[in-house]
């Protein structure tokens, strides 16, 4: 079957735009750095605020020096903002974010034992918001600024989704067939909050470039387009079961699907991947975003 040919220009985001990203997310690390740098000092010495379970807790460093940091990245934030070259900076940004947001995660019960979940949840949706946007400005802006080879490349494979999402559905595929083998009993020993972790990263990722690389597929059809487009869709609704597990070391939310729930969806997720494996990308010349030459 031929391929339907990609007549539209590559799309992307204006200069003007990517700076703004990057000083928002510069001004924002900076304000709830000195927030919530200021809370553990109070909560430390005064046993006040939301982080009150700090009070003499020796591991208070820990909190003092990562909001500390951040705050400070933050700063330099800022001041990338106000470069020619901007892509090292949201490269930075983006780790930033990504790394504080999977720790948020990984060490949620802190949260817990503080007493300030409703921290956690802000805290951690804002990482993934900005993480996204960051994510966003290195795929799609187009400053006239000199790029690095990988980047360029990153942006001609199509952001690398399609391995990504192969990846990542057989993971979940392995999963599914090890509950059925095993059966449900076995679901705590297998879905821990580290293997959860390691399927929503990727599954956040996939959800948002995707979209990004959208103009860097080469699709059989239309028929193509809207199966890739209602994958996407639902791609980020299983993420916050996934993330459930991770906040709360529990599977008991699952117990909601039916029993032969993981006999239903291996096919599917077996036809996921042909539609993602069936994908192609454009000419070499072509890319997300215009010519970084």
């Amino acid at each position: 079957m031929r391929y339907a040919p990609m007549t539209a220009p590559a799309s992307h985001a204006p200069p003007h735009l990517a700076r703004t990203t990057l000083w928002l997310n510069g001004a924002l690390l900076l304000v709830a750095g000195l927030a919530a740098l200021s809370a553990d000092l109070v909560g430390y010495h005064f046993a006040a605020g939301p982080f009150a379970g700090l009070a003499g807790q020796p591991l208070a460093i820990g909190a003092v020096e990562a909001h500390g940091l951040a705050a400070l990245v933050g700063l330099l934030l800022l001041h990338g903002a106000q470069q020619q070259q901007r892509w090292g900076w949201h490269l930075l940004a983006l780790g930033v974010h990504l790394f504080l947001g999977v720790c948020n995660l990984r060490f949620w019960p802190v949260y817990a034992l503080m007493g300030a979940p409703a921290v956690g949840v802000v805290s951690t949706a804002a990482h993934t918001l900005l993480a996204g946007a960051q994510l966003t400005c290195l795929a799609l802006t187009d400053s006239g600024e000199p790029i690095p080879h990988w980047l360029r490349s990153a942006r001609r494979a199509g952001l690398y989704v399609r391995g990504t999402a192969i990846g990542t559905l057989l993971l979940g595929a392995g999963a599914h067939i090890a509950a059925i083998l095993l059966g449900r009993e076995a679901l705590p020993r297998i879905i821990t909050p580290a293997f959860e972790l390691l399927l929503t990263v990727p599954m956040c990722y996939v959800s948002v470039a995707g979209w990004l690389a959208w103009r860097s597929f080469r699709f059989r059809g239309r028929w193509h387009r809207v199966a890739l487009a209602a994958i996407l869709v639902y791609f980020p609704i299983g993420i916050p079961f996934h993330v459930l597990t991770v906040v709360t070391g529990s599977t008991a939310h699952y117990a909601a699907f039916p029993e032969q729930y993981s006999l239903l969806i291996v096919p599917v997720m077996a036809a996921i991947i042909a539609c993602f494996a069936s994908l192609r990308l454009r000419e070499r010349g072509a890319s997300i975003a215009p010519s970084d030459s």
